[in-house]
């Protein structure tokens, strides 16, 4: 209990600090000096976050779907992830996401969105 409290607390700060990372426009990701990231597609998938995970630098997604066909993604954190609202255990959310080199998911964006 007081692990899962510590974890949500440490993925919230992370969260919060994401939020004053300046937004990033088009022209910017175009431009900008991580060309290799910006040039991957960015994919959308919404859910309900079911795990925090490496000290709010990671966060499992329960996706949406039928009881019996329930798919978890997981998802990690870099210093580009902006997020928007509180997003905490339970929440729901929609990630933005790109699929880096080694195979993870990078969240490009979570925004927390009313269930």
């Amino acid at each position: 209990m007081v692990r899962k409290l510590l974890l949500c607390g440490a993925f919230a700060s992370a969260m919060i600090l994401g939020t004053s990372l300046p937004a990033r426009t088009a022209s910017a990701q175009q431009g900008g000096s991580s060309a290799s990231q910006d040039q991957k597609a960015v994919k959308s998938v919404s859910g309900r976050i079911a795990a925090i995970k490496d000290q709010g630098k990671a966060f499992s997604l329960d996706v949406s779907g039928s009881e019996t066909n329930k798919k978890s993604m997981d998802f990690v954190l870099d210093g580009n992830t902006t997020v928007k609202g509180d997003v905490r255990q339970g929440t729901t959310v929609v990630v933005e996401y790109q699929i880096a080199d080694n195979g993870q998911n990078v969240a490009v964006s979570v925004t927390a969105t009313q269930a």
